[in-house]
């Protein structure tokens, strides 16, 4: 929220945030949610995909960790939209497959 009051979003600092992690619409997740609950499981992961994450933490928390820091941490008195994560996703042009269209426009969606 602005001063003004007016809902605004910093698309660099939300990039940066995001970086190169796919970004699933909310319909997606919902979906994951509800059938999970459904079927009794006690944890949810969506997209699927993504447990594969869960077992390297598991296994190699270290790398994990080491892969955070060098995409989402910029040293001390740079501004995060300097993180290597945020210029993956501009040089390479990946905001087309990683991220859905309705976050790709500069416009908070109101509805």
């Amino acid at each position: 929220m602005s001063k003004a009051g007016k809902f605004e979003v910093d698309q660099d600092i939300r990039d940066a945030l995001v970086s190169i992690i796919p970004v699933q619409r909310v319909e997606s997740c919902a979906r994951g949610i509800v059938s999970s609950a459904c079927k009794g499981e006690r944890y949810v992961t969506e997209p699927a995909w993504f447990r594969a994450t869960f077992l390297w933490k598991i296994f190699c928390p270290e790398v994990i960790e080491w892969t955070y820091r060098l995409l989402y941490i910029t040293h001390p008195g740079e501004s995060p939209k300097d993180a290597i994560g945020k210029k993956l996703v501009d040089i390479t042009g990946a905001k087309k497959f990683l991220y859905p269209e309705t976050i790709r426009v500069p416009e908070p969606k109101t509805d």
